[in-house]
């Protein structure tokens, strides 16, 4: 029970889980002048003796599903993916092959986890009808997809391939023969799980279903749909201008590979670029909601091999160098203007493998980049350049600026 590398689906740790609560439990609740052992054959003997198991049959789908939801209502709730999997495969008449294909859908639940594996109807429904769903999923699957007609071939079209690469790109496991290719295809993968929706799931999904074996197109696909992602969640596009973005994407995926890069491509316009180069080149700490993302990104940019520490650590500050509120007299010949001009902007920002510390806003800066930043458990590229900064003047901020932007302009093809 303490291997937890020993377990690999979510169904082998929640019974971990499950158990490490059951001995706490066991342990807790024993009474002082009784032996554990003793008090655990007590409690068995009793589950023996007034414990019963219960069996419940119907003749039809609906009384089951009527008496399994009343049983079921002080337990885990039914997902959609559940009463899709009763409803599917009671429509495959032969036992056998009913037993066969629910063996496989166990096993891509297991794979994926459950919440993933509920996801994934949501994203084969995107796929398929490429829509937002108008009614609760349940209703779409029966009125508009009606797996029920030919269960046998949804499983085997729809249900299994995508799941499998819903996987390989949940988990990076994207192999191709060119090991370079392998590994940027798998950062691709990496980067748009950061992204802060999960629109772009189902043509990525669809992609790699469509053409799996072309690795270079694979490439180029994936490094315009990151672009776009992050583009659409720069400009803060709602998700309906997502939606219509991605059912461009899924239609050119139809047509070709190169029109699915294409259709990627050209989905930010010329006049997105110019926008998209105005927020980053504006006060982008402002920007709860994309800062990390652009700051990760431009971070591993600048590292060797473009994947810098920072993508791997779990707990990340952003940290301003010249202060917000900086103590008078501690930084040089800022002017007030100049202050409020840069101190929110790129130039001006590092990522800090640490707590904000609150005092560190009161150092002068040889203070701050001693005491607070050759602190820092792991130094990033942003954080190494203010260790070798010996002033924090507007023109460091100001060269800075004009690197970053024009690292970032390069990096998402912006001009």
């Amino acid at each position: 029970l303490t291997k937890d590398t020993d377990f690999k689906t979510e169904s082998q740790k929640l019974l971990q889980k499950n158990a490490k609560l059951f001995i706490n439990e066991i342990q807790e609740q024993c009474p002082k002048n009784v032996d554990l052992k003793d008090w655990v054959i007590h409690i068995f003997k009793n589950v023996l003796k007034y414990c019963y198991l219960v069996t419940v049959s119907t003749r039809d789908f609906d009384t089951a599903y009527r008496i399994f939801s009343t049983l079921n209502t002080r337990g885990l709730d039914l997902e959609p993916c559940d009463i899709l999997k009763a409803e599917i495969l009671g429509a495959i008449k032969d036992s056998q092959q009913r037993e066969k294909y629910r063996k496989i859908w166990d096993g891509e639940e297991s794979d994926l986890g459950r919440v993933d594996f509920n996801m994934l109807f949501t994203h084969i429904h995107r796929v398929k009808l490429r829509e937002r769903p108008r009614k609760n999923i349940i209703s779409e699957y029966r009125e508009r997809i009606k797996p029920i007609e030919a269960p046998e071939q949804f499983i085997d079209e729809d249900l299994k391939p995508y799941s499998d690469n819903f996987e390989i790109i949940n988990r990076g496991l994207f192999s191709a023969d060119n090991q370079d290719l392998q590994k940027k295809v798998n950062q691709l993968f990496a980067w748009l799980g950061r992204i802060d929706n999960s629109d772009w799931v189902p043509p990525a999904i669809h992609f790699l279903v469509k053409y799996p074996n072309k690795a270079e197109e694979i490439y180029d696909f994936f490094r315009a749909l990151e672009r776009l992602a992050a583009s659409l969640m720069i400009l803060r596009r709602n998700i309906n201008e997502r939606a219509q973005t991605y059912k461009r994407v899924l239609e050119a995926i139809d047509q070709g590979v190169e029109a699915a890069i294409e259709a990627a491509v050209n989905a930010v316009s010329d006049a997105d670029r110019k926008d998209i180069i105005k927020i980053l080149d504006g006060e982008l700490y402002l920007s709860s909601q994309i800062r990390r993302y652009v700051l990760l990104r431009l971070d591993s940019e600048l590292a060797e091999g473009h994947l810098s520490p920072s993508f791997d650590v779990k707990q990340i500050t952003i940290e301003h160098v010249l202060p917000q509120n900086p103590k008078a007299g501690c930084w040089g010949d800022w002017s007030s203007e100049d202050h409020q001009e840069w101190v929110h902007r790129l130039g001006n920002l590092v990522l800090l493998s640490k707590k904000k510390n609150s005092e560190a806003q009161n150092f002068s800066f040889e203070e701050k980049k001693d005491k607070y930043f050759k602190s820092n458990t792991v130094t990033f590229p942003l954080t190494s350049r203010v260790l070798n900064t010996s002033a924090w003047t507007l023109d460091v901020v100001e060269k800075n600026q004009k690197e970053y932007l024009a690292t970032l302009t390069s990096l998402w093809e912006l001009k």
